[in-house]
């Protein structure tokens, strides 16, 4: 089974799958890190304006500016893990900036499939297609594929590591895919 870069398959029992926060995200946020950096400082008093001595607003305005960079660079860095682990029968859902700092155990029993489903993008309102974990009483579990394209082997190689079927509704016509994977981790020959 071909593994693909953002699932890390560590055992055969479980698989890892990371999101947020790579090199190019650390990248982007060294300059917001330096802005709110000095719009903090200079909101302190620590970095001296010229001719603020008699009112108070330019430094409110470095101040908050400095906390909005704050938030940017909060988002840049944080991450979103997903750990799958089979042997235990448990999702663990964790959150944090670089390391995990916020976690959430789900019970693998609570879910019955492999969803691959149309979104609408908040902003764009562009369709994109969702992988998710299909919760047997409606709380599904998103994984925020990335790549349109990737979505649906994604969605394949998790159906195939749970032994889930797929449930592909992202075609005309609804497909309900049984994969015949015979316990996690198993090579699959899929010429």
């Amino acid at each position: 089974m071909k593994e693909i870069k953002r699932f890390r398959q560590t055992t055969p029992d479980r698989l890892e799958i990371r999101e947020d926060g790579g090199c190019l995200s650390l990248l982007l946020a060294i300059p917001f890190l330096a802005a709110a950096l000095i719009s903090t400082l200079i909101g302190l008093g620590i970095v001296p304006i010229i001719n603020t001595a008699e009112v108070i607003w330019p430094r409110l305005v470095g101040f908050g500016m400095g906390l909005a960079f704050f938030l940017v660079v909060g988002f840049l860095f944080s991450r979103r893990w997903v750990i799958i682990d089979i042997s235990r029968g448990r999702i663990q859902k964790l959150w944090g900036l670089l390391v995990p700092m916020l976690r959430e155990d789900v019970c693998l029993r609570d879910y019955h499939a492999v969803g691959l489903r149309y979104a609408i993008d908040e902003f764009s309102g562009a369709k994109y297609r969702v992988v998710l974990l299909v919760g047997n009483l409606g709380r599904d579990i998103d994984l925020h594929c990335t790549d349109h394209n990737r979505s649906h082997e994604e969605a394949l190689f998790l159906a195939r590591f749970l032994r889930f079927p797929l449930e592909d509704s992202t075609t005309d016509q609804e497909t309900n895919e049984k994969t015949s994977c015979p316990w996690p981790g198993f090579p699959l020959d899929d010429s």
